[in-house]
């Protein structure tokens, strides 16, 4: 049967299914409440089949025995399962809020997700009476379960096992939280979730929050416990049973804050187990274990185990522990210590771990030891004559940032006994890039294990013996570097020794870890450096992906992309200057637009878009009739320049203006003087790296018609005053430099086009051609005493190419005529690209190259704007412009103004 949202209310049962024959009984309700004067739902299976109850949001309320009562049949041989699932509503009863018994041959599946409670007795009552009935399972959701005896009482006669899982609270007003019984030795198993609390608020010696009995039981705690007047936890204490306790990270066990609660485990007779596992980390204090005395929280367990997560262990116990998997770290001290499997890292950060007995790092197993520039280390002590094995075991050194002296000594396993360390570690590893441990398993008083940290080598020529070559010397850590008489390869076929010593060995080079070509330039002149030297010394002692920040951060890339933004900044320059001779040479038509005046007023000169001619003449060939006129534009720019898997991203802010004057000349042509100033801020922000450069401009230009083609060009001339400033950043490193030194940037460059009309548009395809070169001054950076750099000029030369196409319209609007422009070109750069320089440390001398971001080689530039007439002699505008490529994007504002004197 299926309820709906209505309200069901009976004077004994709010729904009452019975069931013969054949078939599941199934009774499933939606929101609307259910109340009984006995039960709420009473469901009874005396047949065939399965009974299936299931509700939904509405409340559902036994007022004098059970909230839902679901039974299957007495009929042992034919009878099913019992499931009840209840939805967000909540179940209540007088003696029970659930109650599942199953006589059948099935299980029972109990499944709540609201709040399920009773007044006298378990708020969830699950019984398998029948001898062939198999599992119990009962899962509760966020809701909370809460009975006046017991929360939560599982029974199984039957031949299967019983599954708890808790969600939410569960709690047991007068007994246990959780109870669970197997009559015939199927398992138990009790999981709390990270959002599950099992509390007992019995304060009888009889009371805890979970209690089992009758069969092995497995107890996984995530969550919380809360302990009654018995303890937080009891395992069967007549029988010899294998009980395991598995916490897990988050896992609580204490009391329920009442006066003679308790938070122990008691663990039964048989061969318990204390298992640490789960994900994530926590921490636990060996003094919680028992040592024999009835006096401490965790009693009569026999194993200790880590089996996964991340364990800080403090605190003192006799017991021995193994470990399988997971990580062990902490400041503990246990009575014996094998570890077959995961990570051990004593200490949290450094520290040291002790063993009172033997210490085993088995095959599989990962030591893993934390080393600091002051000669400290994790290590272990092995004390009350334990033995030393690490035969298999693999040794990974972890060191923290620092200023390494490369000959340190770190004791890690100090033992105190007389026997000599077993075996040895299988592989040594560490997070050095340049250092590797060479471990000495017989040092201290000859079996202590110490590791040294020395320099990587690619292994060095072996000796001379007896006139035949010995073998070359070993690389890698715990080898022997080839090289020296004693220690350079095997003497082969002679006498030890009784050759010449083999060559000096091979020092893993810094460039081995660099993954740009500027990274690798930059180490290779670090290698050449006096050992001694202190940069030498913190770039020796990094880790890789130290070693490789700090190529970077001393690369002075800086000053290699500012060359390359002081040749993408001429361009500004250029089209104004362009700008202003296309506008002069179309005098009082659209295509002037474009340029730094607004298109010019004569009294017989006639707007683009009418058919009359002027003199006899096309519009595009009116004469400029201003003999001298003046102009300016302003512009403001912002654009990125993409990393290129060398030199890092690099963004670029700029404004300024350009001004200049011109006088007309034999007729159609003009020619004038251009000035201005700029001022630019370079970030390069992954480089910690910047720069302000102002520059001042000044130049001459020339244009006029050759026929039907427009010529125009110029040259200017930019002095760049270059202020840069860097942080010097690596891993226990940092120094702040700066320079001002001083650059050129001196361009030609010039245009033909063909202004002609479309459809009354002004049109007008051009092509371009400029050279522009950057020529610096020798940079000298102050600052911190090691990273300065010193660096002969630079210089950057590159060629462009410019193929476009201008449309301009006049249209009026009352007594103010406006002319709106757009411009389309494609941009190609030839050769010079990417920007260099050549530096060197200030403290050596030694040199390398390096490279900025690079410049587009093929762009796009875009410009459109709007201009009118202010009166005949004075016209402003406004444009944008903008330059894109894959690698670059730049945008800028212009704006423009121009005087005219007849």
């Amino acid at each position: 049967m299926k309820t709906g949202s209505g309200t069901i209310k009976g004077s004994r049962s709010g729904i009452y299914a019975r069931k013969s024959g054949t078939g599941d009984l199934t009774v499933t309700t939606g929101a609307g409440t259910v109340t009984g004067g006995v039960y709420g739902i009473d469901a009874r299976n005396k047949g065939q089949g399965s009974v299936v109850i299931e509700t939904g949001a509405g409340m559902v309320t036994g007022n004098s025995v059970d909230g839902i009562f679901a039974y299957n049949t007495r009929f042992v041989a034919v009878g099913d399962n019992v499931t009840v699932t209840t939805g967000t509503g909540a179940v209540q009863g007088q003696r029970n809020g659930i109650r599942a018994d199953n006589w059948g041959t099935g299980f029972i599946d109990i499944a709540t997700t609201g709040d399920v409670t009773s007044n006298a007795s378990a708020a969830i009552y699950a019984l398998n009476s029948g001898a062939n009935s198999t599992d119990i399972t009962v899962k509760t959701g966020p809701g909370t379960v809460q009975g006046s005896t017991r929360g939560i009482d599982a029974r199984n006669f039957g031949q299967g096992s019983i599954k708890i899982t808790t969600g939410g609270g569960v709690t047991g007003n007068a007994d246990e939280g959780i109870y669970a019984r197997s009559v015939n030795a199927g398992d138990i198993g009790i999981t709390v979730a990270s959002t599950g609390t099992v509390t007992s608020l019995g304060p009888h010696g009889d009371d805890f929050a979970v209690a089992s009995t009758g069969a092995s039981t497995t107890l996984i705690v995530s969550g919380t416990l809360k302990g009654g007047g018995g303890g937080a936890v009891e395992f069967d204490q007549t029988n010899a049973y294998n009980d395991r306790l598995e916490l897990r990270p988050g896992f609580q066990i204490t009391t329920n804050g009442a006066a003679g609660a308790k938070n122990t485990v008691l663990a039964g007779d048989g061969t318990d187990t204390l298992a640490f596992g789960g994900t994530g980390e926590d921490t636990f204090d060996l003094g919680d274990i028992d040592d024999g005395t009835n006096t401490k929280q965790f009693r009569s367990f026999e194993t200790f185990r880590v089996e996964s997560g991340t364990w800080s262990f403090s605190g003192t116990t006799t017991e021995a522990f193994s470990q399988t998997g997971g990580t062990m770290k902490g400041t503990g001290t246990f009575g014996g210590l094998t570890v077959t499997n995961g990570t051990l890292a004593p200490g949290n950060s450094i520290g040291t771990m002790t063993v009172n007995g033997n210490f085993t790092l088995g095959s599989g197993s990962i030591f893993e030891v934390e080393v600091n520039a002051a000669g400290q280390s994790d290590k272990v002590l092995v004390r009350s004559g334990g033995s030393v094995n690490l035969t298999g075991s693999v040794l990974r050194v972890m060191a923290q940032n620092g200023n390494y002296n490369p000959t340190t000594d770190y004791t890690i396993i100090d033992n105190d006994g007389a026997d000599a360390v077993t075996g040895t570690f299988s592989s040594v590893t560490s997070n050095f890039a340049f250092l590797t441990p060479s471990v000495n398993y017989k040092a201290g008083d000859g079996n202590d294990v110490v590791l040294t940290m020395v320099r990587k080598t690619t292994g060095g020529g072996g000796n001379t013996g007896g006139g035949t070559t010995g073998s070359g010397g070993t690389s890698g850590s715990g080898g022997t570097t080839g090289g020296s008489p004693s220690g350079g390869g095997t003497s082969s076929g002679g006498t030890s020794g009784g050759g010449t010593s083999g060559g000096a060995p091979t020092y893993v080079s810094f460039c081995s870890v660099a993954q740009t070509r500027n990274q690798c330039n930059v180490a290779h002149a670090l290698d050449a450096f006096p050992t001694s030297n202190p940069l030498f010394g913190s770039v020796l002692t990094q880790t890789v992906a130290g070693a490789r920040q700090a190529f970077n951060a001393l690369s002075g890339e800086v000053h290699a992309t500012v060359a390359g933004t002081l040749v993408d900044d001429s361009r500004y320059v250029r089209e104004a200057v362009l700008g202003r001779l296309m506008q002069a040479g179309h005098s009082g038509e659209a295509l002037s637009a474009s340029g730094p005046q607004m298109a010019t007023y004569d009294s017989g000169a006639m707007m683009l878009g009418g058919a009359d001619l002027y003199d006899g003449k096309s519009l595009v060939e009116v004469p400029a009739s201003a003999p001298l006129a003046f102009w300016t534009r302003a512009f403001g720019a912002w654009g990125d320049f993409d990393r290129n898997g060398n030199a890092a991203s690099a963004g670029r802010d700029l404004g300024g203006f350009v001004s200049g004057m011109d006088a007309q000349l034999f007729g159609t042509w003009r020619v004038g003087v251009a000035t201005g100033a700029s001022f630019s801020n370079v970030s390069v922000d992954d480089r910690y790296s910047g720069a302000d450069v102002d520059s001042y401009h000044l130049g001459g230009y020339a244009g006029g018609m050759v026929g039907p083609l427009a010529l125009r060009g110029g040259g200017m001339w930019t002095w760049n005053e270059i202020e840069t400033s860097r942080a010097v950043l690596f891993p226990n490193f940092y120094e702040r430099q700066k320079a001002d030194y001083d650059a050129g940037t001196g361009q030609i460059f010039g245009e033909i086009a063909y202004p002609t009309q479309v459809a009354s548009i002004g049109v007008e395809p051009f092509a371009g051609l400029a050279y522009v070169s950057v020529d610096s001054d020798g940079i000298r950076e102050r600052g911190g005493p090691q990273a300065s750099l010193r660096g002969s000029s630079f210089d950057q030369d590159v060629g462009y190419t410019t193929v476009g196409l201008r449309a301009a319209k006049t249209l009026s609007w009352g007594d103010t005529e406006i002319t709106p422009h757009l411009s389309a070109a494609w941009l190609h750069a030839f050769d010079g690209v990417t920007p260099g320089a050549s530096l060197a440390f200030a403290t050596t001398g030694l040199g390398f190259e390096v490279t900025g971001v690079p410049l587009a080689q093929d762009s796009a530039l875009l410009d459109a704007g709007v201009d009118f007439a202010i009166s005949d002699k004075l016209s402003a505008g406004v444009s944008y412009s903008g330059q894109y490529a894959d690698t670059v994007a730049d945008n800028a504002v212009k704006g423009r103004l121009t005087w005219l004197f007849n």
